[in-house]
């Protein structure tokens, strides 16, 4: 497909143009020059947000390996993303015709192309194609040519070695490609001696990537060019250093160096201008980041005006962090690095845009010196030496927590002053801890903020910080606290606290006056340097509403206390905040009548775990009322005493009163008064079988529905049988282990999910431990009684969708309800299977539900991850005489089933792919390669891919061949 015949170009397109067509090439050549100026791309993640692109990189490559490439070359106008969608499609493979495009672009041919449009010598390159006059001039200079049967294939993938080899032949390496053995391997070596290759893995035959097309353009673009230095019968060529396609193609200037001025920190520059390296360069739309002061970048520049930079500081030397108070002006320690570095002697340092002199540096130290608000910025290190630094004073303005915003008005705590930001008529920058660009929208009550002005005041530089952390507040020192297990620091100068969910906020001085939160849930504000700037909490705060029935069987033997039989189906004593609460306890009503047993009750606790004062209610019958005839809310419906009618459970609602329904959902709660009068808290999966009129022989029922915001829907019924269903079927997941109120076993139960259970009778210990699959049910203390372990083995005949069936007549249903584990070589169960693993031939041990259309839970005895058959070992030999590389033990799948093979090292210049082999059917597990790329004597490096996962080799061995 590959001819060695090479077309000059422009002799051909000078001899056919007409003069109305040479106006034509000028006219556009001219447009060209005026080429509309783009915007920046930066690599470093740290600044990228802050460039705003003129033309629209693809969403699918930003903050990937492909952004900085993709960028560049949208720049140069010689790979876009998609117009439609605006995506660069880096994982779609590239047609012919688009690689044509791409290529004689790259060769600053563009205009040529669209004055090439004339009929191709390929029949299969229509009239109309878009790609005409690209594939006209890629085949006019020699770079791409048709296939031996004469056709283009314009719409067929290009894959990997074709698309190196056109672009090595834009390079001019043609003669050294054939010199080295011509297509592929000669191609292959150039571009991997020239670091084309070197961010991607090349597999000669599978279609390339548009992202690594994009890799491998952008690698080439500096490259230097091979040109011809002599003529005759043996022309001589040789690489000049000072030809690339950048300069000599698309008559580009690459510029890199450091940024030494942008227009804040040199009133000499214009607000369209920058200086690298001391010189100015016109930018044109680009809008200047004021993070590139001081950072070294790369800049493509058409006639002095730069279309696009990218930034060359690696990331790592990029050091966001403030200032502590320093010794010496010769080194800075930096807060959050926790770490000193040397100043460079000729270290360019700015604070607040303007450059500080030499001498001048150590006094940056006063800055950060008492109760000063300290100097924050960006540092750029060269070999762990600080060589410049963007530094900002916060001192000279605003610095705290913002409590108030009212239009441009804003309110700091302990900031000097409050802030009006009309006060400021040459602008507002807003920026975030990172520096990149933010919005005054994005300043809010709770937002630490820092600001500086310019030296004439008319213009503020705002950094936002929205950062909280939250937990339990254990410990506090008068410089640190410990929330939720992590440490922070304390802004000493600037912290505030509240313990009245910021009613009220105080100034922080010392540890004493976090006192009231110890313990407390609090949530933190944090500042620049994630030390806490704010706590808040609230020492009144009460739990959500919970559920329970009174459980007090004679009130007058408790004092302050309350027993409730809790909607976790526990029987609990609760301590009374206040007094008052247990007075309503014994006298609800006023003519003395107590609570009775079984009352339904709501309530909440406070931080201590008490029930908080007047957060006690009974049901009356139509609503929850607490001591002062306060209704627990008015947002709820109650339906009282009405008696349901039917249970409908296809559809999980309880039908009451005069056909009112009631939606069961996950956080119902559902109470019970056995037979024997004790209280239960019971599922619906028990109760949703029952029969109409099992149903209507119900008594006393309570429905409360969910109206605006409660979190369960309640109800009470009397009496309802549930032994058939009182079986619960699990497995246990870890060994039991002795607690004070006795042994406990932790259980992965059918429907309800992980749960600890203690043993009603202690002697179980002996019946259970870890891995075993077990059935029990729940006494009214909830304490676990054990039936029975071990259910019916069985293998796996067949599985469809969320059905399994064992003897392929019978299926049961399987879905996310069911527990299923897998059993480890040392029997206990460390992974937990969804139920889609679960494939047929598995051997397991399983429980069905009540109703027996379930299955409640599955063990699978096999130790290999269920449907998985042990790999096979994978073979390598090699045959010298007939070049054949044999490797046995691969494996077979419809669509999977393709290998290939890397050869490297020795005197290879670059890795070369076998051409791949397909495995026949499911018993073919050989396949011969032919390696004969291999021809010179030495050791090799043979490595076997899956053709769909060229990342990770299957196998490797290393050869000496002969």
């Amino acid at each position: 497909m590959f001819g060695r015949k090479v077309i000059n170009v422009k002799d051909q397109m000078i001899h056919v143009k007409s003069k109305q067509n040479n106006q034509k090439l000028r006219e556009v050549f001219l447009m060209s020059k005026a080429r509309k100026l783009l915007a920046v791309a930066v690599v470093c993640a740290m600044v990228f947000g802050m460039m705003i692109p003129a033309f629209a990189l693809g969403s699918d490559v930003v903050g990937t390996e492909y952004e900085s490439a993709a960028a560049k070359l949208g720049a140069l106008e010689i790979m876009v993303g998609d117009a439609e969608t605006g995506n660069f499609r880096p994982n779609d493979t590239i047609k012919r015709s688009e690689f044509a495009k791409v290529a004689v672009a790259a060769l600053g041919l563009e205009d040529a192309a669209q004055l090439a449009m004339n009929a191709t010598q390929f029949p299969d390159v229509v009239a109309d194609h878009w790609a005409r006059g690209y594939i006209n001039v890629a085949v006019a200079q020699g770079i791409m040519i048709g296939d031996a049967e004469g056709t283009f294939r314009p719409d067929d993938t290009i894959n990997y070695a074709e698309a190196i080899t056109v672009i090595v032949r834009s390079l001019g390496y043609e003669p050294k490609a054939q010199v080295l053995g011509g297509f592929p391997s000669g191609y292959l070596s150039i571009a991997a001696e020239k670091d084309i290759t070197e961010s991607i893995n090349v597999v000669s035959n599978l279609g390339a990537k548009r992202g690594d097309v994009a890799l491998m353009v952008d690698a080439s673009l500096d490259v230097p060019m091979m040109v011809q230095t002599s003529w005759g019968q043996d022309p001589e060529y040789k690489e000049d250093e000072d030809k690339t396609l950048l300069s000599e193609k698309l008559d580009v200037e690459e510029i890199e160096g450091v940024v030494t001025d942008i227009p804040k920190s040199a009133s000499n520059l214009k607000d369209d201008e920058i200086k690298i390296d001391g010189e100015t360069y016109n930018v044109g739309d680009i809008k200047i980041a004021d993070v590139l002061l001081g950072v070294e970048v790369k800049a493509l520049a058409d006639d002095d005006d730069i279309f696009f930079i990218s930034v060359e500081t690696d990331e790592d030397d990029m050091i966001v962090d403030s200032l502590k108070e320093n010794k010496s002006g010769n080194e800075f320690n930096l807060k959050m690095a926790d770490d000193t570095y040397d100043v460079a002697d000729d270290a360019a340092i700015y604070v607040n845009f303007e450059k500080v002199d030499e001498d001048e540096i150590k006094d940056i130290q006063d800055m950060t010196s008492g109760d000063k608000k300290g100097v924050y910025g960006y540092f750029v290190l060269d070999n762990n030496e600080i060589v410049s630094a963007n530094l900002f004073d916060f001192e000279r303005v605003y610095a705290g927590l913002v409590t108030e915003v009212d239009g441009n008005d804003i309110e700091i705590q302990r900031g000097a002053n409050d802030l009006d930001l009309e006060d400021y008529e040459d602008g507002i920058h807003v920026y975030d801890k990172n520096f990149n660009a933010m919005t005054t929208d994005d300043i809010a009550v709770d937002s630490a903020l820092y600001a500086w002005e310019d030296s004439s005041d008319d213009m503020i530089y705002l950094m936002v910080v929205n950062q909280t952390a939250s937990g339990t507040l254990e410990e506090a020192k008068d410089n640190k606290i410990k929330v939720a297990d992590t440490k922070y620091d304390i802004n000493s100068s600037l912290a505030t606290y509240s313990v009245n969910a910021d009613a009220d906020k105080e100034n922080f001085s010392q540890a004493e006056d976090l006192e009231d939160l110890m313990g407390a849930d609090v949530e933190v504000v944090m500042d620049v340097n994630n030390a806490a700037l704010h706590v808040r909490g609230d020492v009144n705060a009460t739990s959500d509403v919970m559920f329970g029935l009174y459980d007090n069987k004679d009130s007058s033997s408790f004092t302050n206390t309350v027993r409730i039989f809790t909607q976790e189906g526990e029987k609990v004593v609760y301590s009374l905040e206040k007094d008052a609460d247990f007075d309503f306890v014994k006298d609800y009503d006023g003519a003395g009548t107590a609570f009775a047993e079984h009352d339904l009750m709501a309530y909440e606790l406070n931080k201590d775990g008490e029930i908080a004062d007047g957060k006690l209610y009974r049901f009356d019958g139509t609503n929850f009322v607490n001591r002062n005839d306060e209704n627990l809310s008015e947002d709820y419906e109650v339906g009282a005493n009405n008696n349901a009618t039917a249970f409908d459970d296809d559809d999980d609602y309880i039908t009451y009163g005069s056909g009112e329904k009631v939606y069961i959902t996950d956080a119902t709660i559902i109470f019970n008064i056995d037979s024997d009068n004790d209280a239960e808290v019971i599922e619906w999966a028990a109760i949703e079988d029952l029969s109409d009129s099992e149903v209507t022989d119900l008594a006393n029922e309570v429905v409360i529905e969910e109206v605006k915001g409660l979190d369960a829907v309640v109800a009470k019924f009397n009496q309802i049988d549930t032994a058939a269903t009182d079986s619960h079927y699990g497995v246990v997941t870890d060994n039991l282990w002795l607690k004070s109120e006795g042994w406990k076993v932790k259980v992965d139960t059918f429907e309800h999910g992980v749960k600890e259970y203690i043993l009603a009778d202690d002697a179980d210990v002996n019946n259970m431990s870890d891995g075993d699959m077990i059935e029990f049910t729940l006494n009214s203390d909830n304490e676990l009684v054990y039936v029975g372990k071990d259910g019916t083995t069985a293998t796996v005949n067949d599985v469809d969708g969320k059905y399994m069936t064992f003897d392929g007549s019978t299926w049961y249903i399987v879905n996310d309800d069911t527990v299923a584990y897998l059993l480890e070589d040392d029997g206990d169960v460390d992974k937990e299977l969804a139920h889609d693993e679960l494939e047929a031939n598995d051997s397991v041990k399983y429980y069905l539900n009540a109703k027996g259309d379930k299955i409640a839970a599955i063990v699978v005895l096999t130790e290999e991850e269920p449907g998985e058959d042990p790999p096979s070992e994978i073979t390598m030999s090699l045959n010298n005489d007939t070049d054949t590389l044999t490797v046995t033990g691969l494996t077979y799948a419809a669509d999977d089933s393709t290998y290939t093979v890397r050869i490297s090292g020795d005197s290879m210049t670059g890795a070369i792919y076998t051409d791949s082999e397909t495995l026949a059917d499911a018993d073919d597990t050989d396949l011969d390669f032919d390696v004969s790329a291999v021809t010179t004597t030495g050791v090799y490096k043979f490595e076997v891919y899956n053709v769909n996962d060229v990342e990770n080799a299957v196998a490797e061995r290393t050869f000496f061949v002969n």
